[in-house]
C-alpha cells in the first residue's frame, strides 16, 4: 500500500478525528443556529440593545464558572473509570453529583439575585427581568451541564452534539417569538432559559443507561479530584474573563451604540472559538484515556494544534479579506462602519483558541501548574482595558496583548518542559549504567 495513503487513512480512523468529525458537525448545525439567533436580535433589537444582550451573555459565562469546572473535572474522572471498565463508579458518582449539587444550585441562584441590584447599575438596565432570566439559565445550567459531562467523558459525542443542536434550533424559534411579541431583550434572553430545560431532560435521556446501575461500593478517589479542581477553577475564570471581560468593560466604557458595534465584531470572531471547539472537546477525553493508559498523547495535542491553527488562519484569512461583505451579510449595513476592525478580532480570538488548547491539553493529563499563566493574562487584558478603554480598537489591541503574551508564555512552557522531561529520561538511563 502507498506510504501517502496508508498515512492517510490512519489520520481518518483516529478518534480525534472521527471523534472531532461528529462533534464538529453538531456544533456547525448548532452554531449556525446560533449565529441565527445573533443576527436576528441585532436586526430586531438594534445596536444598543443587542449590546444589553451580549452583556448578559457575557455576564452568564460569567457566573457559569463554577459549573465549567466541574464539567472538565467530570469529564477527566469519566473518562478515566471508562477507560478502567469502572460504569458502576460512573452512575455512582453522576447521583452523587446530583445530589450534592441540588442546594448548592439553589443557594448560588439566590445569592445572584441579591446582586442584581448592582448588576443593573453597572450595566446601565432599565430592568431587572433579563437578569432573573440569567439566574434561572445558571440554575438548569447547573444540571444540564453534570449531563453534557457524563456524555462527553463517555465518548457519546453523537447524542451529546443532537441533543445541543436540538436546544439551540429550539432556543432560536422561541426567541423570535417572545421578541416579535414585544418582550425584547427579555424574551431574547428568557429563550435561553426555556431551552436550557430542554436541553436537561434531553440529555438525561440519552443517559440513562450508563446511570441507572450505580455501584454504591465503588471508591471515586475523592481526595484527588478536589485537589484536581481548583486548578480547573481558576483556568475557566480566566478564560471565560479573556472570552468576556472586553465585552462587559466595552457595555461601560462605551456610548450604547459603539458598545453593541463591539458585541457584533466580538460574535463574529468567535466564529473561530466555535469551529475550533470541537477539536479541543473531542481531545480533552481522548488525552486523558490515552495518558490513563499509558499511550502516547502528544500525537494529540500536535494533531489537535495543527486542526486548530488551520482553523483560525482559514477564518482569519476570510475577516481579513472581505470584512465588509462578512459584516454586511451577517449584520447589515449599519454595521459597516466597523468592518476595518474585523481582523483585530480574528486575532484575538485566534490566539485564544490556540491558548486554550495547550491549556486544556495539560489539565487532560494533570499538569496543572500552567493555569497561573492565563490567571495572569486575563488580569493584564483586565488593567489595559481600564487603562486604555476609548474606542473599539483600543480595546481590542489590549486583548491582542494579552492574549499574545499568553500564547508565547504557554508555548515556553510546553517546550521547556519537555526538554526537561527529555533530561530526566537521559538522567535515568545514564543512571542504570
Amino acid at each position: 500500500m502507498n506510504p501517502l495513503v496508508k498515512l492517510l487513512r490512519k489520520f481518518l480512523q483516529s478518534q480525534l478525528i472521527s471523534g472531532g468529525a461528529i462533534v464538529f458537525a453538531g456544533s456547525a448545525l448548532a452554531s449556525f443556529a446560533n449565529y441565527l439567533y445573533h443576527l436576528v436580535m441585532f436586526r430586531f433589537l438594534g445596536p444598543a440593545d443587542y449590546g444589553i444582550l451580549e452583556s448578559l451573555i457575557s455576564l452568564l459565562y460569567l457566573s457559569g464558572i463554577p459549573m465549567g469546572t466541574l464539567s472538565l473535572v467530570i469529564v477527566k474522572y469519566v473518562a478515566q473509570y471508562k477507560a478502567e471498565k469502572r460504569m458502576g463508579a460512573v452512575g455512582k458518582f453522576f447521583w452523587k453529583l446530583n445530589r450534592k449539587l441540588l442546594p448548592l444550585g439553589f443557594l448560588g441562584f439566590f445569592i445572584f439575585l441579591a446582586a442584581t441590584p448592582l448588576f443593573k447599575y453597572f450595566l446601565h438596565l432599565k430592568s431587572g427581568v433579563p437578569l432573573l432570566f440569567v439566574g434561572l439559565i445558571g440554575l438548569v445550567g447547573v444540571f444540564g451541564g453534570i449531563n453534557g459531562s457524563f456524555l462527553r467523558g463517555l465518548l457519546k459525542f453523537g447524542v451529546m452534539s443532537l441533543s445541543g443542536v436540538l436546544e439551540t434550533i429550539f432556543k432560536l424559534a422561541l426567541a423570535i417569538l417572545l421578541v416579535v411579541a414585544g418582550m425584547g431583550v427579555s424574551g431574547a434572553i428568557g429563550s435561553t432559559f426555556i431551552a436550557g430545560v430542554l436541553g436537561y431532560f434531553l440529555s438525561l435521556y440519552f443517559l440513562k443507561e450508563q446511570i441507572c446501575r450505580p455501584n454504591w461500593g465503588e471508591r471515586l478517589g475523592r481526595e484527588k479530584m478536589v485537589s484536581y479542581t481548583w486548578p480547573v477553577f481558576f483556568s475557566l475564570l480566566a478564560f471565560t474573563s479573556l472570552y468576556t471581560s472586553d465585552i462587559i468593560l466595552a457595555r461601560h466604557f462605551l456610548a450604547a451604540e459603539s458598545a453593541g458595534f463591539y458585541a457584533a465584531l466580538a460574535t463574529l470572531g468567535k466564529i473561530i472559538v466555535f469551529a475550533s471547539g470541537p477539536i479541543i472537546t473531542v481531545m480533552f477525553p481522548l488525552a486523558s484515556e490515552s495518558y490513563t493508559k499509558g499511550r502516547n498523547y502528544q500525537r494529540l495535542l500536535t494533531l489537535s494544534f495543527v486542526l486548530v491553527l488551520l482553523v483560525c488562519l482559514g477564518i482569519g484569512g476570510i475577516y481579513f479579506l472581505f470584512p465588509r461583505l462578512m459584516i454586511k451579510l451577517l449584520f447589515g449595513s449599519q454595521a459597516l462602519p466597523v468592518a476595518p476592525y474585523l481582523y483585530l478580532f480574528a486575532i484575538f480570538l485566534g490566539l485564544y483558541s490556540l491558548s486554550s488548547l495547550l491549556v486544556n491539553f495539560y489539565l487532560s493529563i494533570g499538569r496543572t501548574r500552567v493555569v497561573v499563566l492565563p490567571v495572569l493574562a486575563a488580569l493584564f487584558q483586565i488593567i489595559l482595558i481600564f487603562i486604555g478603554h476609548g474606542n473599539i480598537p483600543r480595546i481590542a489591541l489590549n486583548s491582542i496583548l494579552a492574549l499574545s503574551l499568553l500564547f508565547l508564555s504557554l508555548l515556553g512552557y510546553h517546550f521547556w518542559g519537555n526538554a526537561e522531561k527529555k533530561k530526566a529520561l537521559a538522567f535515568r538511563h545514564r543512571s542504570r549504567l
